[in-house]
């Protein structure tokens, strides 16, 4: 079509020149044309504009051909950062200058952001610029959200969840903002967003093949239209999606690769690792950090989750194994949802626990479902269990039981529907935090595996939803007064079954013990009970000092208490199977199962050192005394004390005890330890040995960390057991070093 003659223009040669110039070049286009988009003001440019526009512009050229398409986009990117702009509003009239019948569905959350955006692309179009440079880019039908051209090129505009391109089909499909930020954490809109992205859009295209979708968003939850794409993508039959992850600030997971993306811009996030300094700096970010809270981690950095995640890290997940070990002591728990499609989900977690004490995730049923079909899927996955790991090593199945009849009644009517198999009922008590604690302790101690059937070795595919299950941990993040993320049910059944393995009681704790920044070398000594040293999990370099009561022969336990007595005053209450020392009496340990007795090798009995969850213990020293302080046995000093039968001075502290507690302290190792462990019975002797330590190496006794008991604890006083802190102290003198 000529251009009209007018004598005040530019010739039409300098304007066909400039037109070849735009039409060839999307990333010239978009400085030329920037200011016909209504309220854009002047552009700031930057490299990750250039860079979105060089994808398109490679993308749209094979639309034209009919080339079959090589990939589809995703554009994570901030908000604010010019990307609706680019992708929604220039990129059509960009492609209608060389592809005049393009056909484009424009899609986005709302019909007032959609009819927005349409107005602003019609505004490009109609410009006086635009318009000297394509004349043949005539509109001849425009209505409210939808313009056509002369050459059959459309825009339409649909929205997600309301109008559908029912009708309608597309060259581009152009998904901007699917979801709206308000509305990220609902269900209805995620699902909504999802059937949008899976069932609607890919039966929306001109040529099936070559037609591409693009979809620009800031990420906002896990399970947003991202992740759908990216889900989906996971299929080798499918087309697979490039994904320009661009986050605010530096990433160390960039999609592309930093690496890659300098070669084509050196000067990508080098100042300040900002992706925009102009329109994202520094002070507009942290002002963001504040106003945003945890959806800092998702809209700017374009992660869904924060960094590491909550109480559970993402990568206490990265052990993973093609299966488990066969013979291993598994459970199946069920924590269960009454109302299909509604508000929680079922989620049945298979653990399973090896003879060195790993626990492996096995396998994983999630969904929503009424009851029925729930029970009916119960059952199946029962059946399934029982055909893969047969009748010895097969799964017991735990119901988690709620509070009241009714929810002894639904155990009952579950328990009847799996007849045959072992049915056992759970009833946890405590809030879902303190019971996820066990389990948040066991991932970080490294003793937990993931089963992925050589997923992460490209040697097969898990037949269960490792992501979505990692992903739910990592937003399990207890605050006061609210939680991260929707639900927590897969959390919830894994740390069931962990607690069940475990042989902990429902509700008992681990605890997470880390080192911050100190003024004294970073040293801490911890003091613990026999009770929580098994759950209290250290993530820094360990000695552990155990201090163990002696042997007492069961023998003069009966003879001079009996049975009944000894139990009545709280002392062990498993005295089956006790020990043998070397002249054939029994005997066992004050308050330990004979299973912590060593055989050894003159045939004697040592003290086993106490299970614990240090990753990196250097060493454990067990000393054997009694918590017996002279001045309380003064009138009594030849009296026999219970239940050993043997007088005081045999059972105190010595002085070869305070030998051998300062040779170990003090003994040369590669690596020096972040934390002395000392542990008791929960009495006086930890701490008191503690108070020594921290006096004897010159340090403040607020390196002291009391686990279970902070009550104890009273820094500016005397040892609890002040002939323990005086024996301990004296053994210093006898080692040198």
């Amino acid at each position: 079509m000529p251009r009209p003659r007018n004598p005040h223009t530019v010739p039409d040669s300098i304007l066909d020149f400039e037109a070849s110039i735009y039409k060839e070049s999307f990333r010239h286009f978009i400085p030329a044309f920037w200011e016909t988009i209504s309220g854009a003001g002047h552009l700031i440019s930057n490299w990750h504009i250039d860079f979105m526009a060089r994808k398109l512009e490679e993308c749209a050229r094979r639309v034209k051909e009919g080339i079959p398409r090589v990939s589809d986009y995703v554009f994570n990117v901030p908000f604010g950062s010019s990307k609706s702009s680019v992708i929604s509003i220039l990129f059509p009239a960009w492609v209608w200058t060389f592809f005049p019948e393009a056909r484009f569905i424009s899609g986005t959350h709302t019909k007032e952001l959609a009819l927005d955006l349409s107005v602003k692309c019609k505004g490009v179009i109609l410009s006086e610029k635009y318009q000297a440079l394509y004349p043949h880019v005539k509109l001849v039908k425009d209505t409210e959200g939808y313009f056509i051209n002369e050459q059959g090129g459309d825009r339409l505009t649909c929205t997600v969840g309301g109008v559908t391109p029912t009708g309608f089909h597309g060259h581009f499909v152009v998904i901007d903002d699917p979801i709206d930020p308000q509305g990220a954490r609902s269900e209805l809109e995620l699902d909504t967003a999802k059937k949008f992205m899976t069932e609607i859009i890919p039966g929306r295209k001109v040529d099936k093949d070559a037609s591409v979708t693009i979809l620009v968003m800031q990420r906002l939850e896990y399970r947003d239209p991202t992740a759908v794409m990216m889900k989906v993508a996971e299929d080798p039959n499918v087309v697979p999606v490039d994904l320009i992850c661009l986050p605010g600030e530096l990433s160390e997971d960039l999609s592309p690769s930093l690496e890659e993306i300098r070669e084509i811009y050196p000067e990508a996030y080098k100042e300040d690792n900002l992706l925009d300094p102009k329109r994202l700096s520094r002070r507009t970010l942290n002002g963001y950090r504040v106003t945003l809270g945890n959806a800092y981690w998702s809209q700017i950095m374009q992660k869904p989750t924060p960094p590491g995640g909550g109480m559970f890290k993402d990568y206490y997940f990265a052990n993973r194994v093609k299966a488990a070990p066969y013979e291993c002591r598994r459970i199946r728990y069920w924590d269960r949802a009454q109302t299909e499609s509604g508000g929680c989900y079922t989620a049945g977690v298979l653990l399973a626990k090896d003879k060195d004490g790993f626990f492996y995730v096995e396998h994983v049923v999630h969904g929503q479902w009424e009851p029925t079909e729930r029970n009916a899927r119960i059952a199946a996955t029962a059946l399934r269990d029982r055909v893969r790991y047969g009748p010895k090593w097969e799964p017991t199945v735990y119901i988690e039981e709620e509070t009241g009849s009714t929810g002894k009644e639904s155990f009952q009517r579950m328990a009847a529907q799996l007849a045959g198999f072992a049915v056992r009922s759970d009833k946890p008590t405590g809030a879902k935090d303190v019971r996820a604690d066990p389990w948040s302790s066991a991932c970080a101690a490294s003793i937990v595996k993931i089963v992925d059937n050589g997923e992460s070795k490209n040697l097969g595919r898990a037949d269960w939803d490792i992501d979505n299950y990692v992903l739910e941990h990592c937003l399990f993040k207890p605050t006061p007064g609210k939680r991260m993320g929707g639900f927590k049910d897969q959390v919830d059944a894994s740390g069931g079954a962990y607690n069940l393995l475990a042989g902990l009681k429902s509700g008992e704790g681990m605890r997470v013990f880390t080192i911050g920044e100190s003024r004294h070398n970073g040293l801490r000594i911890v003091v613990c009970s026999r009770d929580n040293v098994g759950s209290t999990v250290i993530q820094h370099s360990v000695i552990l000092i155990s201090i163990q009561d002696p042997f007492v022969s069961t023998e003069e336990v009966m003879r001079n208490e009996g049975r009944g007595q000894f139990l009545e005053r709280g002392l062990p209450s498993v005295l089956g199977s006790p020990g043998v020392d070397s002249s054939g009496k029994e005997v066992m340990c004050n308050g330990y199962q004979t299973t912590d007795l060593l055989v050894n090798g003159a045939g004697g009995l040592t003290p086993n050192p106490p299970a614990h969850a240090f990753s990196r213990c250097f060493g454990t020293l067990v000393l054997q005394f009694a918590d017996i302080a002279p001045r309380e046995y003064q009138e009594k000093w030849d009296e026999l004390i219970l239940p050993w039968n043997k007088p005081p001075e045999e059972l105190q502290m010595d002085r070869e005890h305070g030998k051998k507690l300062w040779a170990f302290i003090l003994k040369k190792r590669d690596n020096n330890p972040d934390v002395i462990v000392v542990q008791d019975d929960g009495d006086r002797r930890a701490l008191s040995i503690a108070y020594c330590l921290c006096d004897v190496l010159h340090q403040p006794r607020s390196i002291i960390h009391v686990v279970g008991n902070e009550e104890m604890m009273h820094k500016d006083k005397e040892a609890p057991n002040e002939h323990v802190y005086n024996v301990s102290k004296l053994g210093r003198g006898m080692v040198v070093g």
